[in-house]
């Protein structure tokens, strides 16, 4: 069965928000309490949703980080900055030629907010369906395959007509568990624009 669906991440896959995500968190964190992110730890989490990494850091480090408080400040910081984010014009031009042929889907452990509001920054009109954190309960979400399988089934396709692209460790491990016919792992947004043109 050929490929007919692509499933792509948005954070480190289309556009290169992990360091926005990480001073926005970093930032938050300090609001509240006196913990230090290490990079080690950046790394770590790397792919997690806020409110997880809070969990973790609670559970590892003993604190008691307050994870609403953490999540509205982070979000609020990532909101002010969103200026400084950037993708590259020849991967949103791929995007655009190739969704003539495939259909193009987002599944983003991101928040709504953040998630529509690079779409609308950068034209990002050309997605079928689109998953967010707002979409999937916590527990539900990345390394789960729930978000993935659920975009197969709004889709009405199987796992063998679909192919995922994702940068993290999580993100691959899930869709994995998919049974995705085919599962990329990237580096960073260049190398998503590669696979892509492979596809035309």
């Amino acid at each position: 069965m050929s490929i007919t669906t692509i499933i792509l991440d948005l954070d480190g896959t289309l556009i290169d928000a992990n360091t926005l995500h990480r001073q926005s968190f970093e930032w938050a964190v300090s609001q509240v309490s006196d913990f230090k992110m290490t990079l080690e730890l950046e790394d770590e989490l790397e792919g997690i949703s806020t409110l997880n990494k809070v969990i973790h850091i609670n559970d590892v480090y003993n604190k008691e980080l307050p994870s609403d408080e953490v999540y509205k400040l982070k979000q609020m910081h990532t909101e002010k900055n969103m200026h400084t984010l950037d993708m590259n014009s020849d991967l949103i031009d791929i995007l655009k030629t190739i969704s003539g042929k495939y259909s193009l889907n987002l599944a983003s452990n991101a928040r709504s907010e953040f998630v529509f509001s690079v779409l609308n920054k950068f034209n990002l009109n050309m997605f079928d369906i689109v998953l967010t954190a707002n979409y999937v309960p916590l527990e539900l979400r990345k390394p789960n395959p729930y978000m993935f399988k659920e975009c197969m089934r709004l889709l009405s396709v199987e796992p063998e007509e679909c192919m995922i692209i994702e940068d993290s460790l999580i993100g691959v491990e899930a869709g994995k568990l998919s049974k995705a016919n085919e599962v990329i792992g990237v580096v960073d947004p260049l190398h998503t624009l590669k696979v892509l043109k492979k596809l035309i």
